[in-house]
């Protein structure tokens, strides 16, 4: 009995002792390599590109829309003015008319065609930043399996 029982205590401790080496790491394969650190923060500040890029093209058009709508006003006063004229005949008016609406009408497309250069620059800036993000997340994953 005696036998038995030291036998089952010394199976218990090398079956509880096994069990902990396995549970301990080396603190090594814990601690991420240096260069998965600057990959994880080439994509931190290539996402903050992209956002900052967003932002600013959303204030672009917030910009846009209000030069617009200040044209549209001054254009509105001084066919109001034309009208309100009435040393001019209604041949003469329709003239002025015309010509002050494509007058503004070239200043609206000179104000689109400037902010769409802008927009079109900024979304290639944001996509070559989801490609640098996509190249930094490849070679993160492969520098991963690396150390495995």
């Amino acid at each position: 009995m005696k036998i038995t029982l030291a036998a089952v205590l010394l199976l218990a401790a090398g079956f509880a002792a096994a069990q902990n080496s396995n549970t301990n790491t080396p603190p090594a394969a814990d601690a991420k390599p240096a260069e998965v650190q600057k990959l994880n923060s080439d994509i931190k500040a290539d996402r903050e590109k992209i956002h900052d890029d967003k932002t600013a093209i959303k204030q672009d058009w917030t910009a846009q829309e209000a030069q617009l709508k200040e044209l549209r006003a001054q254009e509105k006063a001084a066919v109001a003015a034309i009208k309100a004229d009435g040393a001019k005949s209604a041949a003469d008016k329709k003239a002025a008319i015309a010509q002050v609406r494509a007058d503004y009408k070239a200043k609206r497309q000179a104000i689109r065609a400037s902010m769409k250069s802008d927009r079109q620059a900024k979304r290639a800036d944001i996509k070559a930043e989801r490609q640098n993000i996509h190249k930094d997340r490849q070679e993160r994953r492969g520098v991963k399996k690396s150390v495995k």
